[in-house]
C-alpha cells in the first residue's frame, strides 16, 4: 500500500521508506487547501507533548484521507493558517 505523506514544515526534506512503501514529501499550506477543496471528508488527528490535550502543546496536526496525509509541524507552522479549513461547514471531519 503506497500512501502519499506530505509534511508541512519550515525545514525541507524528501524521504522514501523502501520497507514501508511510504514516501514523505515536502508540502505547502496552499497544497493542503487545494487538495481538500473538493473532498467532502477530512480525517483529523493531533500529536501533543502529553496526554492532556487541554494543557499540553500541540506538536503536529494531521489532515488526510485514504489516499494522502498531510503532517503539519505546528512547532514551525502557525496552526491558525488552517483555521478557515477547519471551520468549513461543508466538510465532515473524522
Amino acid at each position: 500500500m503506497n500512501k502519499d505523506i506530505h509534511v508541512i514544515t519550515s525545514t525541507f526534506f524528501s524521504i522514501k521508506n523502501e520497507k514501508s512503501g511510504y514516501e514523505f514529501q515536502q508540502g505547502t499550506i496552499q497544497e493542503v487547501y487545494e487538495y481538500f477543496e473538493k473532498r467532502p471528508e477530512i480525517q483529523v488527528d493531533t500529536e501533543t507533548q502529553g496526554l492532556d490535550p487541554y494543557t499540553r502543546d500541540i506538536l503536529t496536526l494531521q489532515l488526510g484521507d485514504a489516499s494522502r496525509q498531510y503532517v503539519i509541524d505546528i512547532t514551525t507552522i502557525d496552526i491558525a493558517e488552517f483555521k478557515p479549513l477547519l471551520e468549513r461547514k461543508d466538510k465532515l471531519f473524522l
